[in-house]
């Protein structure tokens, strides 16, 4: 037996080998939990506004091979092409549009892996099964936006950093250029996340003690059992292959991806031009300012009490100066400072606060592990130690009963601070109405009714489409309202608060007579349609919404218009 270092004391060691069934195991338990409360009823939750912005942005590139990258309001690139790919396998659907994300969720604990050495089978099955329960995590798992896909890079790039310290090499370095291609790729806040992670590492070097563990007894030190100034010789020695390859594996995916597979040049240049209005943003607060604390009630709100093994964490690698501990730390207190700082919050944006926090709770648990497997230490600390390591597995049980019940049945409910402007159930009943009127039969064949959408924020461009309704009928009208000629020759038109009034007073002064429903659209917002009179009545007489149930499948065949004039 070897003696094994751990901040608890000496521990016994056996080999290696003999823990690869337990981590087996324990991954296994993860990934089930992290498909069951990920990939079943995608469908069931409504399109949030983003969501059906995003959806549209894939559907362009699925019909046109169209897509230019916009600095001043929506994200980067990979998101869309990623929901290309399952566009082309699946044909655009509700549950395809929200598989990629879905499945990106479910393997972000597998990320995990190349950190084993640093957080051992413990660590690695404990950080992963507070990532698979998490009730954030599983929401914006199945919501189609890019942070998981920022989240997912991320714990890669760590991972690979972590590696490359250590034992530098082109591989590593490679992983780490690809992982933050990735990142940027997904969101302009990527630099936050630099520089957080940056800030861990940093503490690390500045204040870390060299450990005695490496590979083959376990802990071993984050830079290699090195001096500081060794740790900084030894990569800088690595040779200019391996940094020509990390380089490579940045700056090809970003080309690639930012040009649009090389057909919008322009896009790599507003990839820089995207900082100065996210940092307006971000100063300014836009329309998302909040309090300095919005994301630490956050953090209590969706893990309850996993704030303290996170504290434990951190005063633990403090005390014992431990190198890797030290570098979780300054990336989890530097994530949730700079996060907090910032006036403009968004609730999805803690899933960069939570990533370290759970991989601290793993590694006190691994940690307190090794105490457990010396035999020679006094019953009180082997007490002591169980207690770590099992404290954050209890405390996944909260997390995983919240994560169920939200997503299951409670995907709308405002006393859930992440659950943000979510489109409530009721639109389906305005879904069930749309479609009830479209299915007159004077519209077979006709591509569905002529409509007019005064405001575009909101998804029902992407279920009219994917239920078969033809682009070139849908007028969309953003910031501009509807001409009374146009309204005449409409079949239906839906406006929310931005145009309702003005809408509603050009509808009265139209030809036609029409029927006005109100429907609930998300917090704060309703969603008016007008239907003509005579196609409510006919609906009506077909039996009304028992005629027309929700979910309706999307369309085998979906429309693919030509190119408009304006993207060609």
């Amino acid at each position: 037996m070897v003696a094994e270092n751990s901040v608890f004391g000496s521990a016994a060691s056996s080999v290696r080998k003999r823990v690869h069934p337990a981590l087996l195991v324990g991954l296994a338990i993860v990934l089930v939990l992290s498909c069951w409360l990920r990939l079943p009823g995608l469908e069931d939750k409504p399109l949030h506004s983003d969501e059906g912005v995003n959806g549209w942005f894939t559907l362009r590139l699925y019909w046109w091979n169209l897509y230019h990258y916009k600095p001043n309001d929506y994200h980067g690139p990979l998101l869309y092409y990623v929901n290309l790919l399952w566009f082309w396998l699946l044909g655009p659907s509700d549950f395809a549009l929200r598989l990629g994300t879905a499945l990106c969720g479910v393997v972000v604990p597998l990320l995990l892996l190349p950190l084993r050495r640093f957080l051992g089978v413990v660590g690695v099955v404990v950080t992963g099964l507070l990532i698979a329960c998490s009730p954030t995590f599983v929401y914006f798992s199945r919501t189609v936006i890019h942070e998981i896909y920022l989240v997912a890079a991320t714990m890669l790039g760590v991972a690979a950093a972590a590696r490359f310290v250590g034992r530098p090499s082109w591989r590593w370095a490679s992983v780490l250029g690809l992982s933050v291609a990735c990142a940027f790729a997904s969101k302009e806040t990527t630099v936050i996340t630099l520089a957080s992670v940056g800030c861990g590492f940093g503490l690390s070097w500045a204040l870390g003690r060299r450990q005695a563990g490496d590979d083959r007894v376990g802990d071993p030190d984050l830079f290699g059992g090195r001096s500081r100034r060794d740790a900084v010789r030894q990569m800088l020695a690595v040779g200019p292959a391996s940094w020509v390859m990390g380089l490579l594996a940045l700056l090809v995916p970003m080309v690639v991806l930012f040009s649009s597979f090389f057909t919008w040049w322009p896009g790599l240049l507003s990839f820089f031009e995207a900082f100065e209005p996210w940092l307006e943003h971000g100063v300014s607060g836009r329309n998302q300012k909040k309090k300095w604390d919005y994301f630490v009630w956050l953090l209590v709100e969706s893990n309850g009490w996993l704030w303290i093994p996170a504290v434990l964490g951190v005063s633990l690698a403090f005390f014992h100066r431990h190198r890797f501990g030290l570098m979780l730390s300054g990336w989890a207190l530097s994530s949730l400072s700079v996060y907090s700082l910032v006036p403009y919050k968004t609730p999805w944006c803690v899933l960069n606060i939570e990533l370290p926090m759970f991989a601290l709770c793993g590694w006190l648990a691994y940690q307190a592990s090794l105490v457990l497997r010396d035999p020679g230490v006094q019953p009180a600390r082997r007490f002591a130690g169980l207690l770590l390591v099992l404290l954050p597995v209890l405390m996944s049980v909260p997390q995983l009963r919240q994560s169920h019940e939200v997503n299951v049945g409670g995907y709308d409910d405002p006393q859930h601070s992440y659950i943000f402007v979510q489109t409530k159930r009721g639109y389906y009943v305005f879904l069930q109405d749309l479609f009830g009127v479209g299915d007159d039969p004077r519209f077979a064949g006709e591509g569905g009714p002529a409509m007019i959408n005064v405001d575009p924020k909101n998804p029902t461009r992407w279920y009219t489409i994917t239920r078969g309704w033809h682009y070139d009928a849908l007028s969309y009208r953003n910031g501009r309202r509807p001409k009374t000629t146009q309204i005449d020759r409409a079949d239906i038109v839906v406006a929310v608060k931005r145009g309702l009034s003005e809408t509603a007073r050009r509808v009265s002064r139209s030809r036609p007579e029409w029927h006005r429903e109100s429907y609930e659209l998300r917090p704060g917002r309703r969603l008016t349609a007008w239907y003509r009179q005579d196609l409510w009545d006919a609906y009506q007489a077909r039996g009304g919404r028992e005629s027309s149930p929700w979910p309706r499948p999307p369309a085998e065949e979906i429309y693919r218009p030509p190119v408009p004039a304006r993207f060609r």
